[in-house]
């Protein structure tokens, strides 16, 4: 594998991807998933398919578009052409000649006093899904000029990077949706020079674009079949969905989608690898809302998937944009060994490719791509967070083991500035191979793999259990009474991976790797609550009413697996409010089985774990709210412990 996968062939692929504009269901997302889906054909992967699926928001392509001032004098601002991210989603067509006004940020009331901008085309630089209500559906401007930067952060940091925007698809106040034009901050800097001094700005727009309501979304499946075991799919994902440009975000997966598919599909032809047992799939998709809307519809699929592997930009020049490669890890919602096998196979690229002081910065075993850079591999597995397609597999009711390969940070996110410059076909080649390692080992797996694969699972979780240990005694001697949960969480979590390694056969080996871990975190716990008697704090959390009540609840999804995948959205989170993971997880405990006290348990072990800047605190009130404002909405039925 290591040498069949080729990261310049993958970033020709992104290159070409790229090329498309691919907002869901437009004419490019469409012409862009025919050409993936005829390089599937031509690399060899016969069994394709195209599924059809609803979009709750029209269909929007653009076609062209210009922005122009033609006083105090003619200059060219902007056009579709130069740069993908110009015209916001869902602008309609337009021809429009008006004042352009500065309205600053333009997400206050007070930023329109004493301004009359009906009619006229406003200017402003906060987040226009705040800018557009005010300005155009209440004040009836013609429409929006808009800086709003893409990243957090002062815009003034990235002066030249145009945002990808998107308007309202609906109207609102007997107001319909006009149009949206993005320019760089620098542009709209010199504008309000312009506009400082006293001089009337009059500018001109030129939009076309095709809106089709409804929308639709289409998603495309290859497989390359398994030999002996049915209705395991080890599925590897990348969402095809972007703007024109994309390179990073996601054209760069999908190209490293067909990459693998070529060197499985070469390697078993050469004789060099066995025909995996299970199927693997590639699945390019609209990023999450494919995947939501597909096991909508057909909910029996989710119990043929053995395991998903996401890729979202996945080729970024680390040296270029000072990111790093980033391992996602399956919730503990869904204890797995596939977080062990993933990082097993980037440990080695990372000790390989990362030059030490003995070995004069020299790799051990390079990994580079001809046209790719020579760079270190950085790269490092992180706690689960729901960013991209993978959210869709682990979400609870759906319950598919994932974990999720990105780059990050990326100043270049969702703007003009994700260009194919920015990819490096050595870390392409990185990751893909990383990827298709561990997706290959499990397609693969046996009776023959329980040794090694509870060995190296065992060690992911002591790990684990070492860390939180450390945590946790801290917490213990500051006086936290939790400290000794989030440590049972954790063993019980550990012993929970050990024993997901059985799906591969029974072994005495696995069961006993897992009492052993359980009886480490035993000590741990036991160890830890000493230090919090140290501390004079007592022992573990005392009774009280909040927690009693907790424990006798138990909620299980009432709902079918659709009405979930619509009703959740709408269930507004609690104040204060937890953050999107914790939220996300607290949901997918909920098993009909665990109860309250219970999901509350597991999600602050979680939080512990990963650290407040990570997650963000978690309390028994937000979780109890959370279950409370599910069973509200017909979604979760809460039963009575007895």
């Amino acid at each position: 594998m290591r040498n069949e996968i080729s990261g310049d062939r993958a970033w020709h692929w992104t290159n070409r991807i790229a090329e498309f504009d691919r907002n869901i269901g437009s004419d490019g997302y469409l012409e862009a998933l025919r050409y993936v889906e005829g390089e599937l054909k031509r690399i060899g992967v016969s069994n394709t398919r195209v599924v059809e699926l609803p979009y709750s928001q029209p269909s929007w392509t653009g076609i062209s578009g210009e922005l122009w001032i033609t006083e105090p004098f003619e200059r060219r601002l902007g056009s579709w052409a130069d740069a993908g991210t110009a015209i916001a989603i869902n602008s309609r067509s337009a021809k429009v000649s008006a004042e352009l006004i500065d309205v600053g940020a333009g997400d206050r009331d007070s930023d329109y006093e004493g301004k009359d901008v009906t009619g006229k085309i406003v200017l402003a630089c906060a987040a226009l899904n705040r800018v557009y209500p005010l300005a155009v559906f209440r004040r009836g401007a013609a429409g929006v000029v808009t800086c709003a930067p893409k990243w957090p952060g002062p815009v003034w940091e990235f002066p030249d990077h145009i945002g990808w925007q998107t308007i309202p698809a609906q109207g609102e106040n007997g107001r319909e949706p006009t149009w949206a034009f993005s320019v760089s901050w620098r542009t709209a800097e010199e504008l309000r020079d312009l506009l400082r001094g006293g001089r009337k700005v009059t500018a001109r727009v030129e939009i076309e674009t095709r809106l089709v309501t409804p929308g639709t979304m289409q998603m495309l499946i290859g497989t390359i079949p398994g030999s002996s075991v049915a209705n395991e799919a080890i599925v590897y994902t990348a969402h095809l969905d972007h703007m024109r440009g994309g390179a990073n975000d996601d054209a760069s997966g999908c190209a490293n989608l067909l990459e693998m598919a070529r060197a499985f599909l070469t390697l078993v032809k050469q004789g060099k690898i066995r025909r995996p047992a299970r199927d693997i799939q590639f699945w390019f998709a609209p990023e999450v809302f494919g995947e939501y809307a597909y096991f909508a519809r057909y909910p029996e699929e989710r119990k043929k998937i053995l395991i998903n592997l996401n890729q979202e930009m996945v080729g970024e020049d680390q040296t270029k944009l000072g990111s790093a490669a980033i391992f996602e890890r399956a919730p503990w919602s869904l204890p797995t060994y596939l977080n062990d096998v993933v990082r097993h196979f980037s440990e080695h690229v990372v000790d390989t490719n990362v030059g030490t002081i003995n070995q004069h910065e020299r790799f051990s075993d390079p990994i580079f791509a001809a046209m790719g850079s020579r760079d270190h591999f950085f790269s490092f597995m992180v706690p689960f967070y729901p960013t991209s397609d993978h959210e869709v597999f682990v979400f609870g009711p759906i319950g598919i083991p994932a974990v999720h390969a990105t780059c990050f940070p990326d100043y270049n996110l969702h703007s003009n500035r994700d260009t194919i410059y920015n990819v490096d076909a050595t870390q392409l080649r990185r990751i893909a191979l990383i990827f298709a390692a561990a997706g290959y080992f499990v397609s693969a797996a046996d009776q023959k793999v329980l040794p090694g694969l509870t060995s190296e699972v065992s060690s992911g979780s002591l790990s684990l259990l070492a860390k939180m240990k450390g945590i946790a005694g801290r917490r213990a001697l500051a006086g936290d009474r939790d400290a000794v949960s989030v440590v049972r969480e954790t063993w019980r979590y550990g012993a929970a991976c050990v024993r997901s390694v059985s799906h591969f056969g029974r072994s005495p080996l696995v069961e006993a790797s897992a009492r052993r871990l359980e009886a480490a975190g035993q000590l741990a716990e036991e160890e830890i609550a000493g230090l919090l008697e140290a501390s004079g704090a007592g022992g573990s959390n005392a009774e009280t009413s909040e927690r009693r009540d907790a424990a006798l609840m138990r909620p299980g999804w009432k709902a079918s697996l659709a009405g979930i995948i619509a009703g959740r959205p709408r269930v507004l989170p609690a104040e204060p409010r937890m953050g999107n993971a914790l939220l996300f997880e607290t949901d997918s405990l909920i098993n009909g089985r665990r109860t309250v006290l219970e999901i509350f348990q597991v999600v602050q072990a979680e939080s512990w774990l990963g650290g407040s800047p990570y997650y963000g605190p978690v309390t028994l009130a937000q979780v109890v709210a959370r279950m409370k404002a599910l069973a509200g909405a017909g979604l979760v039925e809460i039963a009575t412990v007895r």
